[in-house]
């Protein structure tokens, strides 16, 4: 499951973001949450080209009915809802990494994710696509 920032990294990053839309492995998941979230960008052009980037990416969930409460819903709502259907959560906010990953969840940043995910470089580097 990708987190709302992950967005940003693919909009920055179009030989990865040309290599996920050719990987018929790997199923990207997000919730109606980030959905709303990235919906809620400001720029306008910004916010299309992340909600295009989603949405030709990713199959979209429903968020669990209740994630908690205070400014951290979402990512509860988008915790229980990776714990719950994927195998992996990617997510640049390291509170958010480390909290899933006391909970349980499989999680790893951006960086880790593109290279040992979608590149299949060994950790600490590696050169080339696979």
């Amino acid at each position: 499951m990708l987190d709302t920032n992950i967005f940003d990294r693919l909009d920055d990053d179009g030989e990865t973001l040309g290599e996920l839309a050719d990987r018929r492995d790997l199923i990207l998941l997000v919730t109606d949450v980030q959905e709303r979230e990235l919906s809620a960008v400001g720029d306008p052009a910004r916010r299309e080209r992340l909600l295009l980037i989603m949405r030709s990416l990713c199959k979209t969930l429903r968020a669990p009915a209740d994630g908690g409460g205070g400014r951290h819903r979402n990512d509860g709502l988008i915790e229980r809802a990776a714990a719950a259907r994927c195998r992996l959560l990617v997510s640049d906010d390291l509170g958010f990494l480390a909290h899933a990953s006391r909970a349980g969840a499989e999680a790893m940043d951006w960086a880790g994710f593109r290279d040992r995910v979608v590149w299949g470089r060994a950790a600490g580097g590696g050169t080339g696509k696979r």
